[in-house]
């Protein structure tokens, strides 16, 4: 019996009955805000003994500036301190965790306030956490690259109730597909109708665009910290991706660090940095690309014994090169 795609869990559902209750919270005077104390409220643990860590880069100058802003409203505002919106809780046991409102905590931290207003959910399963999470973090204007990709990854795998690997093993095949090196079974072509669906109603990304971005979480963890911090923009990182010496990525992530480039500008700043030395023409890399000299007529002189040796090798041959033009890809 052919598989069946896994079909859209009741996240969505729930989500939107969640987005309904706040909204109404909201527009009717706040009447569900409640003062939580900020020594109270915790990251998100999940059922597995996990925490949930929060995967975002945030300004230090905007949360002083929100700080300052907080100070200027109060005593209007929230329940008289000045904020305009609630954060957004889950009681989990005896826990209140958070959901959303991390920068609004660290301002309310720097002002010295010990309770802040809270909108408190109720039984909400681990994934909805996660997805309301994540939902929010997608939603700020400087999301770095790195935090954008992941959280809709994540968004993805939670949405068809597989895992964050599955999501990415299917996104690669949809491309293997798209580029004709594979064909996709009845099943692949249901899973590919839920992920465009899915892929479409939580980000601005089309699902194509969305694959060349899974090249990020691959990329030399010097170039990750730098696009975590939002140092560079994913087309800069995918430029500097592309030099494996990292003493030269070093230099190009504080050349674009330091002189605001193009993409173009950083393109000649490569040339520049990796350009051969005349001298050294025959290098490895050229003779790794060269055709072989091994033929088809050399093989069958060999004997069994060599034949066999040589299927081994061949073999591996062929596993790296597929790795390879993964690599480039």
């Amino acid at each position: 019996m052919a598989k069946k795609p896994p079909a859209k869990s009741s996240i969505m559902d729930e989500i939107r009955e969640i987005e309904s209750s706040v909204e109404k919270a909201m527009t009717d005077n706040f009447s569900n805000v409640i003062m939580v104390p900020i020594s109270d409220i915790y990251e998100i643990s999940l059922a597995s003994g996990e925490q949930m860590h929060n995967r975002i880069s945030y300004s230090v100058t905007e949360v002083k500036e929100l700080a300052g802003n907080l100070k200027d409203i109060e005593p209007n505002g929230l329940l008289g301190t000045g904020l305009l919106q609630p954060i957004v809780l889950r009681k989990n046991g005896s826990r209140f965790e958070r959901i959303s409102g991390f920068r609004r905590i660290e301002a309310f931290k720097i002002n010295n306030a010990l309770e802040i207003p809270s909108i408190v959910l109720n039984n909400i399963s681990d994934a909805t956490a996660r997805f309301m999470r994540n939902s929010e973090n997608l939603k700020r204007e400087n999301i770095n690259p790195y935090d954008e990709i992941y959280g809709i990854i994540e968004n993805v795998a939670l949405s068809l109730s597989i895992t964050f690997k599955e999501a990415i093993s299917f996104l690669n095949k949809i491309k293997n597909h798209n580029s004709g090196k594979t064909s996709f079974s009845d099943y692949d072509k249901q899973m590919y109708i839920s992920v465009t669906d899915v892929v479409r109603g939580i980000c601005k990304y089309e699902v194509g665009a969305l694959i060349e971005r899974l090249v990020i979480l691959n990329m030399n963890t010097l170039i990750l910290d730098a696009l975590k911090e939002n140092e560079l923009n994913y087309s800069q990182a995918k430029e500097i991706n592309k030099v494996k010496d990292d003493e030269i990525v070093k230099k190009l992530l504080y050349f674009v660090k330091n002189k605001n480039s193009t993409v173009s500008e950083l393109r000649e700043k490569i040339k520049e940095l990796t350009k051969s030395d005349p001298k050294n023409n025959d290098s490895f890399v050229k003779k790794a690309l060269s055709k072989s000299s091994f033929q088809e007529k050399d093989y069958k002189k060999l004997d069994s014994g060599n034949k066999a040796r040589a299927d081994k090798i061949l073999k591996e041959i062929n596993d790296l090169k597929i790795q390879l033009e993964e690599l480039i890809q």
